[in-house]
């Protein structure tokens, strides 16, 4: 199955911006780099379990027990 096809609860603001890195880019020498600004979405400060409980609430919520 795919992710996108997975039951999801959404807990932030999406999509969350990208914030151009200008200096970052010019000490660097390099091309154009964009921060994706996952802290502005709502929940902080750990994105990761952030974006698991999206889909374990999701699957809860379909569920008549559930253990945590």
């Amino acid at each position: 199955m795919a992710v996108q096809e997975l039951p999801r609860m959404d807990l932030g603001f999406y999509p969350t911006p990208l914030t151009e890195a200008r200096h970052l880019s010019s000490v660097l020498g390099g091309p154009r780099i964009l921060i994706k600004r996952e802290d502005l979405s709502r929940l902080a400060p750990d994105r990761n379990k952030h974006r698991k409980l999206e889909f374990s609430l999701a699957e809860a919520m379909n569920r008549e027990l559930v253990r945590s």
